[in-house]
């Protein structure tokens, strides 16, 4: 079983991360993803990478303490149910 990784505050992590809403794979919903991973392209993965939104309530450790430890959190809705 392979070892689970942790996260630090301020260690090993990106200063930003991105929450994207697939609108369950609706129209704008994949707009919203693309729009998100352009975005990380754009400013680089030292500045902003792409967050698990699942693992949020699901309390996965390393999603929670890689979101903790970023400086912002931004989250892109891709539908009008506003899940994110």
């Amino acid at each position: 079983m392979a070892e689970e990784q942790q996260w630090q505050a301020g260690v090993n992590t990106h200063e930003n991360t991105i929450f994207s809403c697939f609108g369950g794979a609706s129209n704008t919903g994949i707009v919203s993803a693309l729009a998100c991973l352009e975005a990380v392209k754009e400013l680089g993965l030292e500045k902003a990478a792409i967050g698990c939104l699942g693992g949020l309530p699901t309390k996965v450790k390393p999603v929670l303490g890689k979101t903790k430890a970023s400086k912002k959190v931004i989250t892109v809705d891709g539908c009008p149910f506003e899940c994110a």
